[in-house]
């Protein structure tokens, strides 16, 4: 058992009131139930990914999000509306692709200093490549947006929806705010 950690706030008066359970398991930041003698033998420990192992998976991830995209159009009602989205927004070239992982990767480390080491996983990154699409969809098609601030924009929307939004306290969101933008620039 790990016991959940003594950084977060739960005196912040955003969201739904919490209440606070005294309860010896409300402490603890998960329950495990014992597991049977029979299936010890298929326990695994798969660990978790180095640093450099994560972002390399990131920057896979950012590169292959960047090329895929309903094969370079995003489809409307009307087929002569197609919008070919590679020709639009262009290719991520190596530092752009680079500061995006480390965005990235900022955000991931972020919050696991606030929260717990356990409270970011690579499903996160799955919700920023969800979020990422549907804006880039989003924006082309409702604001007619293209090219470079089309890119800002839809980096900036998926992390701040992503990683900005799960944050209370006004001082943890400035200072993800300060880290992203030691990392982006303006």
């Amino acid at each position: 058992y790990r016991r959940k950690s003594t950084k977060l706030n739960f005196d912040a008066d955003i969201g739904i009131r919490k209440t606070h359970i005294t309860s010896r398991s409300y402490r603890k930041l998960y329950t495990v139930n014992p597991i049977p003698g029979k299936l010890t033998a298929y326990i695994w420990d798969f660990g978790s990914l180095r640093e450099d192992e994560e972002m390399r998976h990131i920057r896979t991830r950012v590169r292959h999000l960047w090329a895929l995209d309903d094969d370079h159009g995003i489809w409307c009602e009307n087929s002569d509306d197609q919008i070919d989205l590679q020709s639009e927004v262009g290719d991520l070239d190596e530092e752009n692709e680079k500061n995006l992982a480390l965005a990235i990767r900022t955000c991931h480390e972020f919050i696991r200093e606030y929260e717990d080491r356990s409270s970011i996983s690579l499903r996160d990154l799955s919700r920023f490549d969800t979020l990422f699409t549907w804006y880039q969809k989003s924006l082309r098609i409702r604001k007619r947006m293209s090219g470079l601030e089309l890119k800002r924009r839809t980096i900036v929307l998926s992390l701040m929806m992503c990683y900005y939004s799960r944050l209370s306290e006004p001082k943890a969101k400035t200072e993800l705010i300060e880290r992203l933008e030691s990392v982006l620039g303006d």
